[in-house]
């Protein structure tokens, strides 16, 4: 169950995140944690570790202000912890 949403929750940030151009280097990661609540609204948004590279800090850290909801609902009686996913983003 958790699997699977963390999936949905990945998807929905991947859609939305605009990446900065110019940047060639997959090493660069951003590590974020993201809190659903029962409606599916994101309920807290922070990043865990950031790149180094401020380029792409920046346009995680918007993207975590833009995202305020998810497409779908968590699953019924899912537990905060079930609702905490830790996502990570690189260039592609």
């Amino acid at each position: 169950m958790r699997g699977n949403y963390a999936r949905t929750v990945q998807a929905a940030y991947d859609k939305r995140w605009i990446q900065p151009s110019g940047l060639s280097d997959r090493q660069l990661r951003v590590q974020v944690e993201v809190i659903i609540a029962l409606n599916g609204s994101v309920q807290s948004a922070r990043i865990l570790k950031v790149s180094g590279n401020r380029a792409l800090d920046q346009s995680i850290q918007a993207l975590l202000d833009r995202v305020k909801k998810m497409p779908e609902r968590p699953p019924s009686g899912s537990s905060i912890d079930d609702r905490t996913v830790v996502l990570n983003f690189n260039i592609k």
